[in-house]
C-alpha cells in the first residue's frame, strides 16, 4: 500500500472515530486551497495566539485538538502495526527520545490535518476557517465571517481568479498563433528550398 493510501485509510479510519468526521475531514486531499477565500493570519494573531488570547470559540478549539488527537493515536497504532514507512524513517532517525518521538507523531499528524481538514466551519451562524497553529503545541487561529461577508469576498476572489485564469489564456493563445505562424513559415521554407 502507497503512502496516500495509508494515509487515506488513516483518515477514513478518524472520521469513523470522531461525531461529525465527515464533516471535518476529508479522505480526499483539500490542502490549503479553500483558504483562499480567507486572508491568513497576521503577526499580531499569531502573538495572540502565543499569549492564549484565544476568544469565545473553544468549540472549534476544541474539535480541533480532537482531531489531532485521534490523528496522533492513530499514526502511534499504524506504526506499531508496521504501517506508514515515512514516518517509520524519521521516527527511526530521532531514535529512544521519547519526547522528539511524540513531537514528530504530533508533527506528522497536524500535516495530515493541513491536507485533510474541512478548514470552514459553521459555529453560532457564522461561517470560521481554521488556520492551523504554527506548533503543535498552539492552537488554531480562526477566522470568522457571518455569512454575506464571506460569501461576498469569496465570489469577488472567485472573480479575481477567473479574470487572471481569462488573461493567461489570451497571452497562451497569442503564443500558440506564434508557434503555428513560424511552423507554417518554417514549412513553406523548407518547401520551397528543396524544390
Amino acid at each position: 500500500m502507497g503512502r496516500d493510501e495509508e494515509h487515506a485509510a488513516l483518515i477514513r479510519e478518524a472520521i469513523s472515530r470522531m461525531t461529525g468526521g465527515s464533516q471535518r475531514l476529508s479522505v480526499a486531499p483539500i490542502g490549503d486551497g479553500i483558504k483562499i477565500l480567507s486572508e491568513p493570519p497576521d503577526l499580531v494573531e499569531w502573538l495572540d495566539q502565543d499569549y492564549g488570547i484565544y476568544g469565545s470559540l473553544t468549540e472549534i478549539h476544541s474539535q480541533y485538538n480532537e482531531e489531532i488527537k485521534v490523528i496522533e493515536a492513530l499514526l502511534s497504532e499504524s506504526v506499531q502495526g508496521g504501517g506508514l514507512q515515512t514516518l517509520k524513517e524519521v521516527l527511526q532517525k530521532v531514535g529512544n527520545d521519547k519526547y522528539a518521538r511524540n513531537r514528530a507523531i504530533a508533527g506528522y499528524a497536524k500535516l495530515l490535518w493541513c491536507v485533510h481538514s474541512i478548514p470552514i466551519r459553521l459555529h453560532d451562524g457564522r461561517i470560521c476557517v481554521v488556520w492551523p497553529p504554527e506548533d503543535v503545541t498552539q492552537l488554531p487561529i480562526v477566522h470568522e465571517y457571518n455569512p454575506g461577508e464571506f460569501f461576498a469576498a469569496a465570489a469577488n476572489t472567485i472573480l479575481e481568479m477567473r479574470k487572471a485564469l481569462e488573461s493567461e489564456r489570451k497571452k497562451l493563445g497569442k503564443w500558440k498563433l506564434v508557434g503555428i505562424c513560424s511552423l507554417v513559415l518554417l514549412g513553406l521554407g523548407i518547401f520551397f528550398l528543396l524544390r
